[in-house]
């Protein structure tokens, strides 16, 4: 073990308890998407304690830079900060003080374990050559955030970003970290079917948007199964369809919203085309005027090859030799994915699962084990130190 990876290591564990008394305030103050106030001020007091200087983007985030004592390239650390809509039933000391609102997919481990990060990294500021910036980004679940800090100028001048996110389902002491797509793009179309009414009756006299919009559904079932690549991972699902206003009127109007995910750019632009084929030609062939609104949500969150190499260098120092595990691509999203579109970055899975089991994410009982903070505050330490000397 080198002499810089004892003393990352060293001063993480050095400063567990500060991340997880931390960790556990941000926990019982959460706060939703873009009205993170409260959480970027205590961001800016602990910044401002430990001597990093940053700047604030609509007071919902932070980006803060660690200039080292030679230069050399621009790194970034991510970390999300936002909480979501749930109603937290852990009893537990820490517990959401805010009703109806709780940290229930661990971006509060996030903004704690980057600010003890920060810690360690202005410890060794000095030794390092070219500056780490930490962004700390609102709005994750809404996958506004990662659009408002690149607006804002947090990857000008990056050459690798780097993100962490905490996994109730993997064990203490493991990580996922893999090249190639890890997350689904997430899209949406919102599809409106115009016929025209008349009375249940005759229906020969109208034109049934009821009858258009279920043959539209039926008919994108193929989209998947008969026009991706069955190599290709894609989903396309009708989540809510609506038509009609009585048992007596044939519907002039139909509508269906669909949920479309996808790991790849090129399968997320074919989906795109095929979907609006399929439904446009199958309702004008029941006499049917068909409109496809998009609704675009995140790319694919795609692991940059060489960035990978370095955080799985990074994560194999930090926990051991068989630290990394072999996961499978998730059909969930990140906005993370922004970041890595525009510059190289890897993206990481940290066990943090409790000895009691898992806990799944967006659940009223999501909760992790502490232990692992300090294993993430060497990782993004290690990530920046890797990157740089890359």
């Amino acid at each position: 073990m080198s002499d810089m990876l004892k003393r990352v290591k060293q001063l993480a564990a050095d400063n567990q308890a500060y991340v997880v008394e931390l960790r556990r305030y941000f926990h019982m103050h959460p706060e939703s998407s873009l009205q993170e106030f409260e959480t970027c001020k205590r961001i800016q007091q602990e910044l401002t304690d430990i001597g990093v200087p940053f700047r604030v983007v609509r007071d919902i985030g932070v980006i803060a830079d660690i200039e080292g004592g030679r230069p050399g390239k621009l790194v970034a650390l991510r970390a999300d900060i936002d909480a979501l809509e749930i109603d937290e039933k852990n009893d537990v000391p820490y517990k959401s003080t805010v009703p109806g609102k709780m940290h229930a997919c661990g971006h509060d481990s996030h903004a704690a374990m980057l600010l003890g990060a920060a810690k360690v990294l202005k410890a060794i500021q000095g030794e390092l050559a070219g500056t780490v910036r930490l962004i700390f980004q609102p709005a994750e679940e809404t996958l506004a955030g990662a659009k408002i800090m690149i607006e804002a100028g947090c990857l000008e001048g990056v050459d690798r970003i780097f993100g962490i996110h905490i996994s109730s389902g993997n064990p203490v002491g493991k990580a996922d970290c893999l090249p190639g797509p890890r997350m689904a793009a997430a899209d949406a179309m919102t599809i409106e079917v115009t016929g025209q009414s008349g009375h249940g009756s005759r229906p020969d006299l109208a034109v049934d948007a009821v009858v258009a919009t279920a043959a539209i559904v039926m008919n994108l079932q193929t989209v998947v199964s008969r026009e991706t690549n069955p190599l290709d991972s894609a989903v396309v699902s009708v989540g809510q369809m609506h038509a009609g206003t009585r048992i007596n009127i044939i519907a002039n109007k139909g509508v269906m919203e669909v949920s479309i995910r996808s790991f790849l750019p090129e399968t997320r632009a074919k989906l795109n085309e095929q979907i609006k084929r399929i439904a446009t030609r199958t309702g004008e062939a029941l006499g049917c005027k068909v409109d496809c609104i998009d609704n675009y949500g995140t790319p694919p969150c795609i692991n940059e090859e060489k960035s990978t190499e370095l955080a799985q260098a990074a994560i194999l120092e930090v926990l051991g030799e068989d630290a990394l595990m072999q996961k499978d691509k998730a059909t969930g999203s990140e906005d993370f994915a922004y970041y890595v579109e525009k510059v190289p970055g890897a993206f990481c899975m940290l066990g943090a699962a409790l000895p009691s089991g898992p806990r799944s994410a967006h659940h009223e009982e999501f909760d992790v084990e502490e232990s692992t903070f300090k294993d993430g505050v060497a990782i993004y330490t290690m990530f920046a130190l890797k990157a740089l000397e890359a």
